[in-house]
């Protein structure tokens, strides 16, 4: 016979056990979506709403029909196979669903039409299973209602399935779906949902028939039977905490990651269980129990709900009113934890902690005195979680309308001030009433625009949205730099050379390209950089809606306004415009994505690859960049890999001879490329475009035959064995954590490996699609090439404090090549400074620099007259 003292605790870990697949299989159903329905606000919400409204047409349906029964606990194993089975089911149906939505959306949908889409076909697709999720709390509720003291048991159950949540949704996140992929997860998950199944069954099955102990035979039935039918009480209850505190997140900048909503839910879960632990009247199931802790809290759980809800509102108030200070108080217990991804989330945790354990506290308090005054004999527990369910779906389009409307601030007052407006009875409210002003005024006088400034730099432009803040930062030197959520920032004015090379290298090395994509534009500068090429039409496709309002800030670096005539510029996810467009484009640029940015792994798959080949038009090239400052090495060695699987033609070119953000362009061609000199030379017969290669170097066919670092057969080797990035494994998705929180990056490291592994020889060049009959050209690429190299390395040492080492790079580098002229002009910039405090040694270089190349005359014109005067008289 089972311990009645040990049952429920064996229950309660077998409903957090339930719990934890219950959040795992949203997790990998929101991942699977966004592979084909894409990152925009309407596709995420929509997938949110779509899980939610399954959940609440379970449990209203299941209520009355699950309360009436005399045998839930075969309702509850039914229930948990019936999850399992259907959610192993969507990694057949999801992919499928996924093609069909994205030609019911097409290039450029209405608002209707979008929504519509995203919302219909995942609800469709997942009802059966988040139908059988919805339907477990009444039947959790059912079996361990009889335990329970005035059968009050919801808080209990609450608690252990939103452990579990959290534990599942951790462990999920960062450790299942890393290792074996969506698909084997669903099939863990599924195996999770059997084992709780039949150990349900397993464990009521155990007790003894007899006459003597029939009300304890039915008491144990009911508490085994409880064991998985927490499974979806914590999915649907955590949307109400997420769809509740969506408004807090967008409320902080700096806290926007995934992993700070998993700590608050955390929080939120170890409160709960506190109160399980205390006895308090939730759970109630000892009434003759008696301590400090009970009495404590059962008067606090005693307050009515008016009370309840008076002080939820001051608390997220007051939680507001925090997020001022949150940013300072977040760099302060980073600097004490460390630098890994543990220490980061543990600062995240206790960073999330200091603004939201009050408010969840309340918010888990006020569910569960919701649910549990609704329960009757014949059910009521259903249709309440039903009705909760079915606001929480509301909130996300709430939201998606409040916050471009009214903004952050405006916002989270008016989340906090609405609880007020659904108190029942002010006569109960009390002393209460007087901390509303308070936690007002203070949230009211803080300021939630999150944006990390140099000294003297000003914020000119911020925009809140549903999906992200985007802000415009101006600095003392008048460049302008665009952040995105404050952690990313998406290029600005002082790279304006850089991000234009971004677009004129890929043009360059296509013969005559007439229609361009660019995908990820941000400022427009590269975009804008583009339009200098005659008979060329250019479009763009940005996800973030936010950015695009706000490009006119960066004119006229960005050739604007934008979009040119006969080009667009659209606010779309790029891998779904990829798609379904019917355009076919000569050549397509993928920008720097971050790869932290939410989505971003997606775009770096075999399948948004191959749908890229499928874009171009014949002898079309696609050039996908990528930040080495901003990637791990094993990461670069599966996109390389996975590039090379859909391009079998493909090249790697550097964007500029730099060291601070470098950045490596994979460059696919559906044929093998020829890069002729007499074609580059025509195209520069136009006055105005040869005026704008200057501007960023590329005027001259040796500057961008010299960015050439690797042809298939060197990335080949460089990728090794690496996996596949695949929309079921997406490589780069998964390691976006450790991205998120790495600050101390060596940014020259992968540079340098890559150069080294790269190392060019007479085989390589031949294959690089170069024309190199003409031994002149040969040999001054050859030179090109090996001074660049010396120059990237002299500028490591140079960062790295040691000048004389630099120097010694530098004046090498310059004797390799006449034409390679940064190493040389970064000798002339030394000794200038030089020559300020020691011109001796300033000479000795100068001379130094003469006898290394002696064929260039700008360091007699530079530095003659400075280090020796009287010769220039």
């Amino acid at each position: 016979m089972m311990n009645r003292a040990r049952g429920p605790l064996w229950l309660y870990v077998l409903f957090a056990l339930s719990g934890a697949a219950g959040l795992g299989y949203q997790m990998v159903w929101v991942r699977m979506f966004a592979a084909g329905l894409g990152h925009e606000t309407p596709a995420m919400l929509g997938v949110a709403s779509a899980f939610l409204g399954g959940l609440a047409v379970g449990g209203w349906y299941f209520d009355q029909r699950i309360g009436s029964s005399s045998n839930a606990v075969r309702w509850y194993v039914g229930i948990e196979i019936v999850i399992g089975g259907f959610g192993l089911l969507t990694a057949l149906t999801i992919p499928l669903v996924n093609q069909l939505a994205v030609q019911l959306i097409g290039p450029e949908p209405s608002a209707f039409r979008q929504w519509s889409v995203v919302f219909l076909l995942p609800f469709v697709t997942l009802l059966p299973a988040t139908a059988a999720m919805g339907a477990t709390l009444p039947a959790m509720e059912r079996l361990l209602s009889p335990l329970m003291a005035k059968s009050r048991c919801i808080g209990a159950i609450y608690a252990a399935n939103t452990f579990g949540a959290v534990a599942g949704t951790l462990g999920t996140v960062f450790v299942v779906m890393p290792a074996l992929g969506f698909r084997a997860t669903l099939g863990v998950l599924a195996a999770v949902n059997v084992i709780c199944a039949v150990a349900a069954w397993r464990f009521w099955g155990a007790e003894k028939r007899g006459p003597e102990n029939r009300q304890r035979e039915e008491r144990t039935r009911n508490r085994s039977a409880s064991v998985a039918a927490t499974a979806t009480a914590g999915v649907f209850r955590r949307h109400v905490w997420q769809r509740h505190c969506s408004s807090q997140d967008f409320s902080a900048s700096g806290l926007r990651s995934w992993w700070c909503g998993s700590c608050r839910r955390c929080w939120r879960t170890r409160s709960t269980a506190m109160r399980r632990r205390w006895r308090c009247i939730w759970s109630g199931r000892r009434s003759g129990e008696r301590g400090i802790s009970e009495g404590i809290v059962r008067r606090v759980m005693r307050w009515s709900l008016s009370r309840l809800l008076t002080a939820l509102a001051a608390a997220c108030l007051l939680s507001a009113a925090l997020l001022h200070f949150g940013r300072p108080i977040y760099s302060a217990i980073r600097g004490g934890v460390g630098e890994s991804l543990t220490a980061a989330a543990l600062g995240e945790s206790l960073m999330a902690a200091v603004a939201f354990l009050i408010p969840t506290v309340l918010m888990g308090a006020t569910f569960s005195h919701l649910v549990q005054s609704a329960r009757r004999e014949d059910g009521g527990v259903g249709r309440a979680g039903a009705v909760n369910t079915l606001g929480c779906a509301a909130a996300g389009l709430v939201g998606a309308v409040l916050l471009p409307l009214l903004g952050t601030k405006t916002t989270a007052l008016a989340l906090g001030v609405g609880y007020l407006l659904v108190v029942p009875n002010w006569r109960k409210v009390g002393w209460l009433l007087a901390a509303v002003p308070v936690a007002l005024g203070l949230a009211a006088m803080a300021d939630l625009r999150i944006v990390d400034k140099l000294p003297g730099a000003e914020v000119i432009a911020y925009q809140d949205g549903a999906m992200a803040s985007v802000a415009v930062v101006k600095t003392a030197d008048g460049h302008r730099s665009l952040r995105v959520n404050n952690r990313l920032q998406m290029g600005g004015t002082a790279a304006a050379m850089a991000e234009r090379r971004q677009a004129h290298l890929p043009l360059l090395l296509h013969p005559a390209p007439r229609r361009a994509l660019f995908l990820g534009p941000g400022t427009g500068v590269t975009l804008g950089a583009a339009t200098a090429h005659p008979e060329l039409t250019v479009d763009g496709v940005e996800l973030v809606a936010e950015v695009i309002s706000l490009m006119h800030h960066f004119e006229p670096e960005n050739e604007g306004p934008l979009p040119k005539k006969g080009g667009r510029v659209l606010s779309a996810d790029a891998r779904r415009f990829v798609r379904v467009t019917t355009n076919r484009y000569d050549v397509i640029v993928a920008d720097l994505f971050h790869p932290a940015h939410d989505g971003a792994g997606f775009l770096y798959t075999k399948e948004h690859f191959q749908a890229v080949r499928e874009r171009l038009a014949p002898g079309g090239l696609f050039c996908q960049w990528l930040p080495l400052h901003q990637l791990e090495e094993p990461v670069m060695r599966s996109i390389v890999r996975t590039f090379l699987d859909t391009f079998s033609e493909t090249r790697g070119f550097l964007l500029h001879f730099n060291v601070d953000i470098p950045a490596l362009a994979l460059v696919g061609t559906l044929d093998k490329p020829v890069f002729e000199q007499g074609l580059f030379e025509k195209r520069l017969a136009d006055g105005e475009l040869r005026s704008r290669l200057r501007g960023v170097g590329l005027e001259r066919f040796i500057n961008l035959a010299g960015c050439f670092v690797a042809d298939a057969g060197t990335l080949d080797r460089f990728a090794g064995s690496a996996p596949l990035s695949t929309d079921n494994s997406p490589v780069v998705l998964f390691a976006a954590p450790r991205f998120a929180v790495k600050r101390d990056v060596r940014v020259e490291a992968l540079l340098l490996s890559v150069l080294e592994k790269c190392q060019l020889n007479e085989s390589a060049l031949a294959k690089s699609g170069f024309d190199l009959s003409d031994e002149r050209f040969a040999s001054d690429l050859k030179g090109f090439m090996a001074a660049r190299d010396i120059y990237l390395k002299g500028l490591v040492k140079e960062g790295a404090g040691d000048l004389s080492g630099a120097v010694e790079m530098f004046l090498a580098s310059a004797g390799r090549s006449l034409l390679f002229t940064p190493s040389y002009a970064r000798c002339v910039t030394i000794i200038q400074v030089m020559a300020q405090t020691d011109r001796d040694r300033a000479k000795e270089l100068f001379q130094e620099l003469e006898a290394a190349q002696p064929a260039q005359p700008l360091g007699k014109k530079l530095l003659g007259p400075l280090l020796d005067p009287a010769a220039a008289k």
